[in-house]
């Protein structure tokens, strides 16, 4: 796989601690140029994918991991998130960071982030 530079996309969201969410994301990528982009859908299914946060991208310790999976076979481009509430209960309010990343099923060495971002994550009031 051909990572353009313009990758990884970037995901900036505020969550409140202890809600769940489920979003899709459509990937895609380009296979034109960076000066002249033709963005195609990318068949997704032949890869593992992973989310995290952590508190920063170094952070040795996940604070939560977000369940990715395939809307339909993969092969439309489009994943489903989910971070549930139980994963989410253990983010602790204030900035984190997140991104998305896949691994080829057929070559493990092959690992690119699609998707990054830094989260606020809001204190609940209701627990």
């Amino acid at each position: 796989m051909t990572t353009p530079a313009t990758l990884p996309g970037v995901l900036a969201l505020t969550l409140i601690r202890g809600d769940s969410y489920t979003w899709e994301e459509s990937i895609e990528v380009n296979t034109g140029t960076d000066a002249a982009p033709v963005w195609q859908v990318k068949d997704v299914s032949g890869y593992t994918w992973r989310a995290q946060i952590r508190s920063d991208p170094d952070a040795a310790d996940v604070m939560a991991t977000i369940v990715v999976d395939y809307l339909t076979d993969g092969t439309d481009g489009v994943l489903r998130l989910k971070l549930t509430a139980t994963e989410s209960r253990k983010l602790v309010p204030g900035n984190v960071t997140f991104d998305l990343e896949a691994t080829s099923k057929t070559d493990p060495e092959d690992v690119h982030t699609y998707l990054s971002g830094k989260w606020k994550i809001k204190a609940d009031t209701t627990r």
